[in-house]
């Protein structure tokens, strides 16, 4: 084994050192004892996912084809990687061109050729169809005289559909923040690039216009100062061309990652809450996302160009006529402009609120539309509307007067600059060359402002967006458990034993919803043995589905525990609570996504699904009376479903929805009116088959 490759056995000790260099990724706080060491292979991945969880990473598993070996390990960093049959790792920071960076069981970071990497690689998916492989060799007649290129290529050929399972890509998880998804993808070192470039770019700039200046001013214009003259603009321009490109890629990370934070924000949020706050302001809130990453990269772009300017035009300032008085003059300007972007802000923060109130407010009266016309005199419909226009169009203007006030910001300094220089001027200088250079910084301050003002508004509206979308992109410290690195639970019957209480508890449990007086559940109190078969009856309204949320680890109570084999949410963790305890929502709460009905059978499992995984939901369905939709849909499992798909009915999507939640293997399965579209015979196969399938099994119905 070579010194950078790591046994099986260390899989775990791998993760833990992979964790501390990862950027935003907590360091875990333990090692496991030997005893509870994880070992690489394919059947370890949800143990292992659950060591990620808690150490605040995000694994992949990735497989790999024969042919694009090369690709594979171009987009597996940091990953680990599985070497051979003995499942020998590799742990992988990082991969620049023919190099390979990757940590070594001692702890330290080397560098390695690619070529170290593809070769084990190469020989593990060889290894794994060796049969074919070798029958198809010995069937060539000159196989003894096959050159080992061409022997290569053969194989190419051969195995190029094959792919073979490759290990996992890591990543800091979405609730790490956005800087540290940022800085792994590389953004701030191509923000410090894009700075630097600025600086090499105005310094190139303001020494071509000296050079020439110098000369032309001297009278002596020569062939070689005109050829550095064009050498340095020549330098801007392919500096400004690396910038716009750098630009580009910085705008397509931030949108990967911002993406990324919001599906991680909106998995997380209550949906309770997001039930409350109405469509409205869900659809302001989709509108404000998709111009935050805009606006605030194209903000933050001007901005960084306007300083650099500004920085540059007040180091030039003072070398000219007026010398450093008109610095100062430069600084009080600065300052008052700064107070009337503040205004500005304060301006449009005032818009936008009037303006997310009327959108909710008119997307409300669309969906009311018939309403209104049946219960509103007709000489009442626009009155409230009425009204807030004109609050609005108030709002509006006083905005605009700012913006009218800063977009006149450059003109009015340029003013302010000349007229600074009148007292030199009538003086009279014997340098008329510092009376250039105090024009030409005039008039770099005055494009220097226009740019900033740009920026300016464009970050005030993404500041305004943000505002929006907040509460998706920032991590609450009470959604994830400590960011320890726990021993593997015992899930098995003897857990329970060893627990005085009730299999799953729920002691106390008050909930109220989001901008209520009243509690929806105040002090609930249930105690469930493994084996039990429980029904909760009730009428609408009385917290029946709000309760189960609570068990499912969906929704946080106010007070109260719930505890499975006496163990909290925040003591068993997020992962392992929701692996044991699955809810099926109601109906109406519950999607067909789509695509394939197997990818909606196993989008709770993993996906792609293996060949075992696609046996289990065939067998699930057979039990849940689904083999005749199977016999009827032209491609069988793989069929097309969902809106533009082939359409199922009520009952057949409720029986998906079941086995779905069967096939994550629950050890407590809660059933939330979701036998209601089914006729009793459907309803009692479905209930039996549950049955033998879960250990414990919660059915909520009304009476």
């Amino acid at each position: 084994m070579l010194p950078w490759q790591w046994p099986a056995r260390q899989l775990d000790a791998a993760l833990v050192a992979l964790t501390g260099k990862l950027p935003g990724a907590a360091a875990t706080a333990r090692t496991p004892t030997p005893d509870e060491t994880l070992e690489a292979g394919e059947a370890r991945t949800e143990e292992i996912e659950r060591y990620a969880d808690a150490a605040g990473l995000d694994l992949e598993a990735v497989s790999y084809s024969f042919a694009d070996i090369d690709a594979f390990l171009s987009s597996a960093a940091p990953a680990v990687v599985l070497l051979n049959e003995q499942n020998e790792f590799a742990v992988i920071l990082g991969v620049r061109g023919r190099r390979v960076r990757v940590l070594t069981p001692e702890l330290e970071v080397c560098s390695i050729s690619r070529a170290d990497i593809e070769r084990p690689l190469r020989d593990k998916a060889l290894a794994e169809h060796e049969e074919e492989v070798t029958a198809t060799l010995t069937a060539l007649s000159d196989v003894a005289g096959l050159k080992s290129a061409a022997r290569r290529r053969f194989e190419d050929e051969l195995l190029a559909g094959e792919r073979t399972f490759g290990g996992w890509i890591v990543r800091p998880s979405a609730e790490t923040g956005f800087s540290a998804q940022f800085s792994l993808l590389g953004g701030f070192s191509k923000l410090a690039g894009i700075g630097i470039a600025y600086l090499l770019q105005y310094v190139a700039w303001i020494a071509s216009w000296w050079v020439i200046g110098k000369s032309l001013l001297g009278g002596r214009v020569d062939t070689g100062t005109l050829l550095l003259w064009c050498l340095l603009l020549f330098s801007v321009v392919a500096i400004r061309g690396y910038v716009v490109f750098a630009q580009s890629r910085i705008a397509t990370l931030a949108s990967i990652v911002v993406k990324k934070q919001l599906l991680s924000g909106i998995l997380r949020a209550d949906p309770g809450r997001l039930r409350t706050e109405g469509p409205g302001r869900h659809f302001a809130r989709v509108m404000e996302s998709e111009s935050l990453e805009a606006l605030a990269l194209g903000g933050l772009f001007l901005c960084l160009t306007s300083i650099i300017e500004l920085l540059v035009a007040s180091w030039i300032l003072p070398l000219g006529i007026a010398g450093v008085w008109h610095l100062l003059l430069f600084f009080l300007v600065m300052l008052a402009l700064l107070g009337l972007a503040y205004v500005y802000y304060r301006a449009a923060l005032s818009r936008n609120l009037k303006t997310m109130r009327l959108t909710n407010e008119l997307v409300e009266k669309m969906e009311g539309h018939f309403t209104r016309q049946v219960q509103l005199a007709k000489e009442r419909w626009h009155t409230e509307e009425d009204s807030a226009l004109a609050d609005y169009k108030l709002r509006c203007d006083r905005l605009n007067r700012f913006a009218v006030l800063l977009d006149a910001a450059p003109r009015v300094w340029v003013l302010i600059g000349i007229a600074g220089l009148l007292p030199s001027v009538m003086a009279g200088t014997e340098r008329p060359e510092l009376l250039v250079v105090s024009i030409g910084a005039i008039l770099l301050i005055a494009q220097s402002i226009a740019t900033f003002v740009a920026g300016l508004t464009s970050l005030v509206d993404a500041r305004l967006a943000w505002s929006e979308v907040a509460e998706l992109l920032i991590r609450r410290s009470d959604e994830r458990s400590a960011p320890s690195l726990p021993a593997p639970v015992d899930t098995s019957a003897n857990a329970a034993d060893r627990n005085t209480g009730a299999y799953l508890d729920v002691r106390n449990v008050s909930y109220r919803v989001p901008g209520r007086d009243r509690n929806l559940l105040s002090n609930v109190s249930l105690s469930i043995g493994r084996g039990d078969r429980l029904q909760i009856r009730g009428p609408s309204g009385a917290g029946k589905s709000t309760l189960a949320s609570i068990i499912a680890g969906m929704r946080p109570a106010n007070s109260g525990v719930v505890s499975i084999a006496g163990l909290d949410l925040y003591s068993l963790g997020h992962w392992n609570w929701t692996r044991r305890v699955v809810a099926v929502p109601q109906f109406h709460e519950n999607y067909v996504f789509r695509g394939s009905f197997a990818f909606n059978l196993l989008m709770g499992k993993r996906w792609p699904a293996s060949d075992a995984d696609l046996y289990r939901a065939v067998a699930v369905c057979e039990g849940l009376g689904l083999s005749g939709l199977l016999s009827r849909m032209p491609n069988g499992i793989w069929e097309e479903v969902g809106e533009s798909g082939w359409q199922l009915s009520h009952g057949e999507r409720s029986r998906l929805f079941v086995a779905r939640a069967l096939l994550q293997k629950p050890e407590v399965l809660i059933l939330d009116e979701s036998l209601g579209s089914l006729d009793p015979v459907a309803a009692r196969q479905t209930v039996e088959f549950v049955s033998g399938q879960v250990s414990t099994l919660l059915i909520i119905a009304h009476p």
